[in-house]
């Protein structure tokens, strides 16, 4: 958890046709700093449970 906003971007996530028709979801999503000096990562992207995994 962290509320030192870094930045964001738009994700496009595409999934299986559904009667025939192309599916998108379009998310705006952020990107945070992390605050813990031990952290292996600098930063994270915020992530939408039950749609989007960290990648």
């Amino acid at each position: 958890m962290s509320a030192r906003v870094h930045g964001g971007y738009r994700r496009r996530l595409a999934d299986l046709a559904i009667a025939g028709r192309r599916v998108v979801i379009d998310l705006a999503v952020r990107r945070f700093r992390c605050r813990a000096s031990e952290c292996g990562r600098r930063t994270f992207v915020e992530q939408v449970e039950g749609l989007t995994e960290p990648s």
